[in-house]
This record gives structure tokens, C-alpha cells and sequence, in this order.
């Protein structure tokens, strides 16, 4: 059991083709005992738009495969230009396998800046948690979000 956590200073950080709460085929269950991926108090210093922390990538053959984890697939919290693009969440990487998260397949809460597009989001709590009180600049498209067992989008 491991917690994979980002924090502190890692602009430009990359996450992708990985298989996150599951073995190497991305099909089966091994779930992390928090959240499979947290990212937490990543403040980008530098101004440009191309210094986005990314989840995923933009070509979809290297998105990760978040699964199966105890906790939320992404927890995003008071951080900057994180971008999440292209990953199956609560989904194997063959696409038919349901191995939702326990939590929400992503939360974002005191967070700013943050795109969702792409990914495949299904049999979570929630889909997406946004706090809404304290998430400004909040993008979510394109996205597949099904079969969670409460709202595919919560604006909590």
C-alpha cells in the first residue's frame, strides 16, 4: 500500500502510462489504502500556461489507468495549473472492467486553474467533486462520465 503524493514545489511534474490501485494489465484490483494519486499545495511560481502539473497526457495512448483505490482516484487540493487529461478512472484499461474508487473518481477543492478533458470516469461515489467555494477556473470537457453511483459532476 502506497500513498503517491505531489506537493510543495513540483511544477511541471508528469504522470502518465501508469497503472494507479491495479496490476500491470491495468485489469485487475490492488488498490492503494488512500487515494491513488493526491495532489497537495502545488503552487505554480512560474507564469507560463505550459508549466501545468499533468495527470495523463494529451495523447490518450499514454493516459494512466486510476483504479480501485480506498480512497478518491485524484485529489487535487490547493494547487495551481494542474491539468487531468485522458486517464481511465474507475475504469480498467480495457475499458470494460469496473473498479471504481471508494471515494469519487476526482476532487478538487482550493484549487485554481485546473482542466479535466478526456478521461473516462465511471463507477465511483461521484464522478467529479468540485467545492465550489473554494475551486475557481475550473475547465471539465470532453469527459465519459457514467455508472458512478451518485452525480457524474458535484458542484458541492
Amino acid at each position: 500500500m502506497y500513498i503517491n503524493s505531489i506537493g510543495g514545489s513540483a511544477d511541471g511534474t508528469k504522470i502518465f502510462g501508469n497503472r494507479i490501485g491495479t496490476d500491470l494489465t491495468g485489469n485487475r484490483a490492488i488498490p492503494n489504502f488512500f487515494s491513488g494519486i493526491t495532489v497537495f499545495n502545488n503552487r505554480s511560481k512560474l507564469s507560463a500556461p505550459s508549466v501545468y502539473t499533468l495527470i495523463g497526457d494529451i495523447d490518450p495512448a499514454r493516459g494512466n489507468v486510476i483504479a480501485a483505490n480506498v480512497g478518491s482516484g485524484i485529489n487535487i487540493e490547493a494547487s495551481t495549473q494542474i491539468s487531468v487529461q485522458n486517464n481511465s478512472i474507475g475504469v480498467g484499461a480495457n475499458g470494460l472492467s469496473a473498479l471504481g474508487n471508494a471515494l469519487s473518481g476526482l476532487d478538487i477543492g482550493s484549487s485554481k486553474d485546473v482542466l479535466v478533458s478526456g478521461n473516462r470516469i465511471a463507477n465511483n461515489l461521484n464522478g467529479v467533486n468540485v467545492f465550489a467555494d473554494s475551486a475557481t477556473a475550473v475547465s471539465i470537457s470532453r469527459n465519459a462520465i457514467f455508472s458512478n453511483l451518485g452525480l457524474g459532476i458535484d458542484l458541492a
